[in-house]
């Protein structure tokens, strides 16, 4: 189960720059959040789970890229 958060201050993909999306999902019995690019391009981004939206936001902003 994932439900679509709307966070402020989301930077866009750092690999295409499409829009980046948090998600709340279900994950062994506890909540993360993640954040993942909404391009319509085969782009893929991804970054970790984090456990609180803010903290999911701050680590996709510090993405180069380049990773």
């Amino acid at each position: 189960m994932s439900e679509k958060i709307d966070v402020k201050g989301l930077k866009p993909c750092p690999f295409c720059g499409g829009p980046g999306m948090v998600y709340k999902i279900l994950d062994h019995k506890r909540y993360v959040y993640k954040v993942m690019c909404g391009a319509r391009v085969n782009c893929c981004g991804l970054y970790n789970s984090w456990l609180t939206p803010e903290a999911a936001r701050d680590g996709w902003n510090k993405r180069n890229g380049k990773t």
